[in-house]
């Protein structure tokens, strides 16, 4: 998109939105410039905050090795795959760039690969240990262990 369809496209929104307000509030019509002067004003304004927000809340490589506690070499990996499947981020020479969003949305696992088994879900877990002597003790946790086995 160039200015000029930028540009284009904005003027087409405030018109319809002028039309709008006039059409709920008739007793605006006959201040159609006075109301396109000050949404201008609006629109100019929010887009300016709008590029700022962008461009303050750019994360280069090393902000996110520090922000995502990755080594650099995961970051670098991690980013060229986001641009790979879902075009996030930007390359400038050795560098990739994320904004702010993207990186908090975006964030890797703290390590790569297959995740550890829970110890807690393993069949040697001592979870349900119950003395062979203690029958009452048994009878009470026995319909909580089925269930733990059949889950697990």
């Amino acid at each position: 998109m160039n200015k000029s369809q930028y540009s284009d496209l904005q003027t087409a929104e405030l018109n319809e939105a002028i039309n709008s307000l006039v059409e709920q509030f008739p007793q605006l019509a006959g201040r159609e410039i006075r109301l396109r002067t000050i949404l201008t004003k609006l629109q100019h304004g929010s887009a300016s905050h709008t590029r700022a927000y962008e461009l303050l809340g750019l994360r280069d490589s090393d902000e996110l090795h520090h922000l995502w506690g990755v080594s650099m070499r995961r970051v670098t990996a991690h980013c060229q795959t986001l641009h790979e499947r879902w075009g996030v981020g930007r390359k400038f020479g050795k560098t990739w760039v994320l904004t702010a969003d993207e990186a908090e949305r975006h964030r890797p696992a703290a390590k790569a690969g297959r995740p550890k088994a829970n110890p807690a879900t393993r069949a040697t877990s001592n979870i349900f240990t119950v003395p062979s002597d203690d029958r009452a003790a048994w009878a009470i946790c026995q319909p909580v262990y089925a269930e733990w086995r059949k889950n697990s």
